[in-house]
């Protein structure tokens, strides 16, 4: 085991297993979400679930010590230590549970940074999924990645808005035919799931579809490596499996089917189709 200085066995390993058994992540609520953006870094706690929590693994010394090179430089300077926000959600019996920002936390404490700046984000759950998924009748699926597939940062790329009231928190845009693509598989009885990376609320993701006249079903937020390593994804997977007979996955290349019933599984190459992506998928649909 390395051998790691001392403050990040009493702060790192004992908060891990003081909590071990007990901790309970819940809901923030609206207004606590909106009003709190600075935290006492004692307030935050590790994530067992990253690799930053593991003893074995633990911090990457070097990415602390410029994090507390910085906190100098901007405490000489009287500024806020760090604009970008340490990523967090709200935990029982106290404080906040680290999702993204565990580097800048430890670097803050050994500082003794009075105030970091956080957000306070409500990650979408199993039982947020059950949810989504009891609402429906329809028991084909249809999964976009909403980062890699859906948006564009391109302005001639954009898909139209039928709406004049723009989301307060999602700023991109849909790809073109992206709108026309989703509808499609709604009008053949498929439910849409759109998974992100990001922290964007239920509320934030039917605001941002609402743009379009479009609604997504099943939304999951979250989807990095610290969620694999906690076994959500895995279990995220398995819900989706017990709950729909068929998944279609829809990716920038490819459209995947798969029939849990049957056990059958077949891919289709958009660029075979020699069309552009939307036309392409659409194309597809057509021969599920």
């Amino acid at each position: 085991m390395p051998a790691w200085p001392s403050d990040y066995i009493e702060k790192v390993v004992e908060d891990v297993e003081k909590y071990n058994g007990i901790r309970k992540v819940i809901k923030a609520g609206l207004i606590e979400r909106c009003m709190t953006r600075f935290c006492a870094p004692e307030k935050l706690h590790p994530n067992p679930a990253d690799e930053f929590s593991q003893a074995e693994i633990g911090p990457n010394l070097e990415i602390v010590g410029e994090y507390v090179t910085q906190i100098k430089f901007l405490e000489a300077h009287r500024m806020d230590v760090f604009d970008d926000p340490v990523i967090v959600e709200k935990m029982e019996p106290d404080g906040y549970l680290l999702l993204n920002g565990h580097h800048r936390w430890f670097a803050a404490l050994r500082m003794n940074v009075k105030k970091l700046h956080v957000k306070i984000v409500n990650i979408i759950t199993d039982i947020d999924l059950g949810r989504m998924i009891g609402a429906s009748a329809n028991d084909k699926l249809v999964t976009f990645d909403f980062d890699e597939v859906l948006l564009t940062i391109d302005e001639n790329n954009m898909a139209t808005l039928s709406s004049t009231i723009f989301s307060k928190k999602i700023k991109e845009r849909l790809r073109t035919g992206a709108p026309e693509v989703i509808s499609a598989f709604q009008n053949k009885g498929y439910d849409i799931c759109v998974y992100t990376s990001g922290y964007f609320t239920e509320e934030d993701f039917n605001d941002f579809f609402s743009m379009y006249d479009l609604k997504a079903d099943v939304i999951v937020n979250g989807v990095n490596e610290k969620r694999k390593a906690a076994g959500s994804a895995d279990r995220i997977k398995q819900l989706l499996k017990e709950n729909y007979k068929r998944i279609v996955h829809v990716d920038n290349e490819s459209v995947y089917d798969v029939d849990h019933v049957t056990k059958e599984f077949e891919t289709y190459e958009i660029k075979d189709f020699d069309l552009s992506w939307d036309e392409g998928v659409k194309d597809i649909i057509d021969k599920l």
